[in-house]
């Protein structure tokens, strides 16, 4: 491009008249040749002048004598002010500076783009630091999202608190809750009220645990049940049926109140367990002490601690007995009759039973407590609630025989534990049913819990014995505890999950 026609399209884009299309030539322009390039930066400097010589003809010649001795030619005014200076010195070339290209003696290489001086014309103009977007705009948006958070957390956080005065943890069966004369099938995760009625099946057990403290109760098969709760003071009543509590600590005012038929028990900080049947209520405590009296006779009361079982009968005074024997005791009945000690081949031929994910075993250990062998049940239980959830062992009927135990008062055995809080069954199998096939033994039961590490004497009266609730074999008789023809003995475990292990040795009868 010719030096004329360049400072015609510079002296257009200094007076604003330029097109973008003129603008682009004179960059590209300038970015091609360096003398080109000099042309439009003294134009452009020679018009800043020229507009501070309107303002301040004495800074325009301080500037103008300065650029001359500078640059050594003659600077031309572009614009209104044109002025062509003759004379002026030959403007000498440029040094190579770095960055503009490989040296002349080094091999030529591909092209480096070299930065002109006016591409500030088409670069934007410099922005402030983005507050809004950087900053504000971030802020903004986690308050909402934790405003969102709490809302949430209104509407469907609290749907796992317990609006109630409990919560069904587990439920087992069709069991239901009546309340406002309307029945329901409990399911898990419902709120109960003060006032609900709960029934549950043969078979069947509910588990709940009040809101306000960690307070768990249990209601096994066949059971009915009406809570209440007034100001803090809890009421359970048992019409029939059994129910095991863990009662978190409680203040004397504030004690629960379990009531049955027969029997009234307060409560502060216990675990117990309470049998109810149409002429007799059973009580065992397994930690802690609770106050027992009759419903017919207050003043018939007593506190019954840890390892005492007590039962009432309409009529007759409170009685109780101590389970957990001392040693000593061993030699306070006058007679007995060992009926199991694991020294004979016949006593380790035992049966096994399990639901699906849970396991049991036995085997014959040493040593025995009583004896150098004792009986060894491992057991695994993986919780599953299944139409038998138990798990157990038992003695073969072929080996055991048929046995009249109806002249002694009881049985004891040694126990083994490992302080696992299992609740562990002891059955016995009594008369069957001569008329029909198959097993119609008719089931007889203890329950008491893994509650201590090592060997202990467990002493068991008969009228501790319950008639198994939850099931009892197809044509079993129902003629009560005769002990005429005992055929078997079993040891039954609930299946909740857990895991652990247990012994038994020196199982035998006492009597006077």
């Amino acid at each position: 491009m010719q030096e004329g026609q360049f400072e015609v399209l510079v002296d257009k884009c200094l007076a604003g008249d330029a097109t973008p299309e003129d603008m682009e030539v004179v960059i590209l322009a300038a970015r091609q040749s360096e003398d080109l390039e000099r042309v439009a930066l003294d134009r452009a400097t020679m018009e800043a002048a020229l507009r501070t010589l309107h303002h301040d003809p004495a800074a325009f010649a301080k500037a103008v004598a300065g650029r001359i001795s500078r640059q050594g030619r003659t600077l031309k005014p572009a614009g209104r002010a044109r002025a062509k200076a003759k004379g002026g010195m030959p403007v000498p070339k440029r040094p190579v500076r770095k960055g503009d290209g490989p040296a002349a003696t080094s091999k030529p290489g591909p092209p480096v783009r070299r930065r002109s001086r006016l591409d500030h014309l088409h670069e934007p103009p410099p922005r402030s630091f983005p507050l809004f977007q950087y900053v504000l705009l971030p802020v903004a948006a986690c308050v909402l999202a934790l405003l969102g958070i709490r809302w949430m957390w209104r509407e469907f956080g609290q749907m796992d608190r317990c609006t109630g005065m409990a919560r069904v943890n587990t439920v087992r069966s069709d069991s239901t809750c009546l309340r406002d004369g309307k029945r329901a099938v409990m399911q898990q995760g419902m709120d109960l009220q003060s006032g609900d009625t709960l029934s549950v099946p043969v078979g069947g057990s509910v588990t709940l645990t009040y809101a306000a403290d960690p307070t768990r109760v249990t209601l096994g098969g066949d059971t009915t049940a009406e809570l209440r709760e007034d100001k803090g003071e809890r009421r359970i009543h048992i019409e029939r049926g059994v129910l095991e509590a863990d009662v978190a600590p409680r203040s004397a005012a504030l004690a629960m109140t379990v009531t049955t038929p027969h029997v009234s028990a307060a409560v502060q900080s216990t675990r117990f367990r309470i049998v109810v049947e149409t002429q007799r209520t059973q009580v065992q405590v397994d930690e802690g002490v609770l106050r027992l009296k009759r419903q017919d006779n207050p003043s018939d009361a007593a506190d019954l601690g840890a390892g005492y079982v007590a039962v009432a009968t309409p009529g007759a005074p409170l009685s109780w007995h101590r389970i957990g024997a001392a040693e000593s005791a061993r030699a306070g009945p006058k007679r007995s009759k060992s009926v199991l000690d694991f020294e004979r081949a016949a006593d380790g031929k035992w049966l096994k039973s399990a639901t699906a994910g849970s396991l049991i075993r036995f085997r014959v250990a040493t040593p025995g407590q009583a004896s150098p062998s004792a009986l060894r049940v491992d057991y695994f239980l993986d919780g599953r609630q299944t139409e038998f959830p138990w798990v157990w062992v038992a003695t073969r009927t072929e080996v055991f025989g048929q046995q009249d135990w109806s002249s002694y008062d009881g049985l004891e055995f040694w126990f083994y534990g490992n302080a696992t809080g299992v609740p562990i069954t002891f059955e016995i199998q009594d008369n069957d049913n001569p008329a029909r096939p198959g097993d119609t033994a008719e089931r007889f039961v203890f329950t008491f819990p893994d509650d201590t590490q090592g060997w202990r004497l467990l002493s068991v009266p008969w009228h501790l014995f319950i008639r198994r609730r939850e099931w009892q074999p197809e044509g079993a008789p129902d003629d009560g505890f005769t002990l005429k023809r005992v055929g078997g003995l079993s040891f039954i475990l609930d299946n909740r999950e857990s895991r652990g292990w247990f012994m038994v040795d020196g199982v035998r009868l006492v009597g006077k």
